[in-house]
């Protein structure tokens, strides 16, 4: 089984700046804007959708093959891509151009200024799939190069590969007939709710009629405020490590911590209000919308231990500490949440509530096991 995954492959340099945008840049003076500042750290991370996505299913034990274009500075990365199993076979190494780049400045109101070089990403991956095998291989298509991402759909359609379409940030780049025709026949669609409705203004499609095109939609929710916050917390956490500053760090992924917990305690008022009646957003069926109320406890019981994990796991990326988190991640998921959910509900006959007994407490447990990761590495620096 072969798992093609299309997409970028970039480095982003993250620069910090203790100074502050404002007081270099005059406002009366724009059209004549010329400006440098003296960069207090400065942190590169190998990255791109493809290289992210691919490093995370070899940490699951997965060999994927990743389809991209990489410049003539890619050799290290693709040396410690290979030194975790992923096949590079699809991967276009273009010589006269450097791997595409992402330049990000933060200042000390976390105020950006960011820039993104494509350079070896406007080139198509030209891979030829030599050995197709469609009763067990995947393709994902994230965002990456323009051209792959509009024939890669069609390809796999073509050898009967089923294929899991995530166009991302890429969206505005593509028109409403590119989106429809990739999304026509893919075995899931994945956004967040936002992408979704860009998606379906841009192709004059419905929710509905687009999930009738697919074979399933996966959108992120009210998810994505905690992912919000633990992202910003990533940010800031990154830039403070590459000053060498623990205590800052220690106090942005707290102060994130802090927004969590408040947003979570929101959701689970809101949800406990109004449990017994949300059902009736989707349907009028009584028994939907008492289904609908029993399965609440489970969303009340896992939201602090979700925002839990959600924010230590960023917390942790931004001092670049990511394989303990897989590890914890696979065990409290498969370890946990599944024998527990199959024991509640099936052999105690506790039925979908049953069923959804685990969720809380992996998530806790998970959220648990970072913060003491957390704070084993940070406290004493």
């Amino acid at each position: 089984m072969s798992i093609y995954v299309a997409g970028s492959l970039a480095f982003d340099r993250i620069m910090s700046f203790n100074g502050a945008f404002a007081d270099h840049i005059l406002a009366d003076k724009l059209h004549i804007l010329n400006v440098s500042f003296l960069i207090d750290g400065l942190v590169e991370k190998r990255g791109g959708c493809a290289g992210n996505i691919a490093y995370t299913l070899a940490l699951m034990g997965e060999k994927p093959l990743i389809l991209a274009t990489a410049g003539k500075n890619f050799s290290e990365y693709g040396t410690f891509l290979e030194s975790k199993g992923i096949s590079l076979e699809g991967v276009r190494v273009m010589k006269d151009e450097f791997t595409a780049s992402c330049t990000l400045i933060t200042d000390k109101n976390n105020n950006q200024i960011n820039g993104f070089h494509p350079a070896a990403m406007g080139f198509p991956c030209e891979y030829a799939f030599p050995h197709p095998d469609a009763s067990a291989d995947w393709g994902i298509v994230s965002p990456g190069n323009l051209d792959d991402m509009k024939a890669l759909p069609r390809l796999f359609r073509e050898k009967g590969i089923r294929y899991i379409y995530d166009p991302g940030q890429q969206i505005p780049a593509l028109s409403g007939d590119d989106l429809l025709d990739a999304i026509t026949g893919s075995a899931l669609l994945v956004t967040n709710d936002y992408e979704l409705e860009m998606i379906s203004k841009a192709t004059q499609r419905t929710r509905a009629e687009l999930r009738a095109l697919t074979g399933g939609v996966i959108t992120t929710l009210g998810f994505m405020v905690y992912y919000g916050i633990a992202a910003a917390v990533t940010i800031r956490v990154s830039n403070f490590r590459g000053r060498n500053d623990w205590p800052a760090i220690r106090h942005a992924s707290f102060a994130g911590l802090h927004l969590v917990m408040g947003t979570a305690a929101i959701v689970v008022l809101q949800i406990g209000i109004f449990r017994n009646i949300m059902g009736y957003i989707i349907t009028p069926e009584k028994e939907v919308v008492e289904l609908v109320a029993l399965l609440a406890w489970s969303v009340i019981l896992y939201q602090a231990g979700d925002g839990l994990q959600i924010l230590f796991a960023n917390a942790l990326r931004g001092i670049s500490d990511v394989k303990y988190m897989a590890y914890m991640a696979f065990f409290c998921h498969f370890g946990l949440a599944l024998p527990i959910g199959y024991l509640c509900g099936f052999t105690f006959g506790w039925g979908a509530i049953g069923i959804w007994c685990g969720f809380p407490i992996s998530l806790t447990t998970l959220g648990l096991l970072l913060w003491r990761r957390f704070n084993r590495l940070t406290i004493k620096k």
